[in-house]
């Protein structure tokens, strides 16, 4: 049996459309036998198949960290800090709760694949990892695996791994002057983590056997392999209910999961029922997307977003 998780802080309405909710019922209806693990602050109970946890029974590692983190972004403190800490509350659930194994997702990700069968391709990894850096949806195949990874993060951040401490403050460096927006976050800490033990960490948007996960909806590029894309969003076909992608070789790839992060949220309730993407209102959006990615607006989009 799977288990599955997600961490969520923050209300994101009582609507059953909203992103959260929508994610909860895919993995159920994908995955009916798994275990469903709802980690939050705002517990309401809306589905029987969930089981519902107190983040704050599980943040004694995270509450600790913070006396480590130093803040080198562009985004919010808080945003950045508890993309990091979830790593910590995810070890202390698994740890209490005597957890060995699970697939983690963000709450906007949508599985799309029997995950019991599908965690067999990466049993001789540690953890696996999205484009390397990105573990928004990722198998952690033992407790072992999230204790060491956190143990890495504590390390560096402590300067008892000075080496990557050092690698750190220069990312850091060299990103303020890029101008771009963000910073050190815990995909910087993923990244490093891979170079010094490449051979521990599986890469999930690789094609085996026909099938990916995605990195991002809006990516349309994953590794080397580029896919059909409609307004800069993969062209889902669906074939006996799951959904495949064309590859740039007319080849249809079956896409595990799907990631709507940022504005994709607004569209996962169409996803979900496999309903058309393509509307006025979606095209508004992307070409506000596109504006705010031209200009400064972004950041204080953004950050506001993350103050909500």
């Amino acid at each position: 049996m799977i288990n599955i998780v997600l961490i969520h802080k923050g209300i994101v309405g009582r609507k059953k459309d909203n992103y959260l909710s929508i994610s909860l019922r895919c993995a159920h209806k994908y995955n009916p036998r798994a275990n469903i693990f709802l980690i939050s602050d705002k517990i309401e109970n809306n589905f029987s198949f969930v089981k519902y946890f107190n983040i704050n029974d599980y943040f004694y590692s995270a509450k600790k960290f913070v006396n480590l983190y130093q803040h080198f972004s562009s985004n919010s403190y808080d945003f950045e800090l508890f993309c990091i800490q979830r790593w910590f509350v995810l070890r202390d659930f698994m740890k209490i709760n005597k957890i060995d194994n699970c697939f983690y997702i963000d709450s906007d990700v949508l599985i799309f694949s029997d995950l019991f069968i599908e965690q067999q391709k990466f049993s001789n990894f540690s953890f696996t990892l999205s484009e390397g850096t990105c573990g928004h949806n990722s198998f952690w195949n033992s407790y072992k695996a999230i204790d060491d990874f956190c143990n890495f993060i504590e390390n560096v951040y402590s300067k008892k791994d000075f080496e990557y401490y050092k690698k750190m403050i220069n990312f850091w460096e060299k990103y303020k002057i890029s101008g771009n927006l963000g910073g050190v976050c815990d995909m910087t800490l993923f990244k490093f983590y891979k170079q010094k033990y490449p051979n521990l960490i599986g890469e999930t948007t690789k094609i085996i056997d026909n099938s990916t996960y995605d990195h991002n909806i809006s990516c349309v590029f994953q590794g080397d392999i580029n896919f059909k894309n409609i307004f800069g969003v993969k062209n889902i076909c669906w074939r006996n209910n799951l959904p495949y992608v064309k590859n740039s070789f007319g080849e249809l790839i079956k896409f595990n999961t799907l990631h709507c992060q940022g504005w994709a949220k607004k569209i996962m309730n169409k996803i979900f029922l496999k309903k058309k993407i393509i509307s006025l209102r979606f095209l508004c959006g992307r070409v506000f997307n596109y504006l705010l990615k031209k200009t400064n607006l972004l950041m204080l989009h953004n950050n506001f977003k993350n103050k909500k």
